[in-house]
């Protein structure tokens, strides 16, 4: 278990809250992204925090029967 580290770019940062569930850092920079990961390995007791926090943001808002229950109560209710 262990918490993302990667470029806010794209998609990314609706997924990653930077300093909440992982680390983002700029598109390209390298220096940056490997300041990063070295942050989190020297300090076990917040990429513990990160990676529980991440995992239960990815459980909460990614899991797939949720999302299922929750497209069949948008068509339930477009259905009336």
């Amino acid at each position: 278990k262990v918490p993302v580290v990667g470029f806010r770019r794209g998609g990314i940062p609706e997924v990653i809250g930077d300093e909440r569930n992982g680390l983002l850092v700029e598109s390209g920079d390298t220096q940056g992204l490997a300041a990063a990961i070295t942050r989190l390995m020297n300090d076990p007791q917040e990429r513990i925090t990160m990676a529980e926090s991440a995992r239960l943001r990815a459980v909460t808002q990614f899991d797939a029967a949720q999302k299922t229950r929750a497209n069949e109560d948008i068509f339930r209710i477009s259905m009336r």
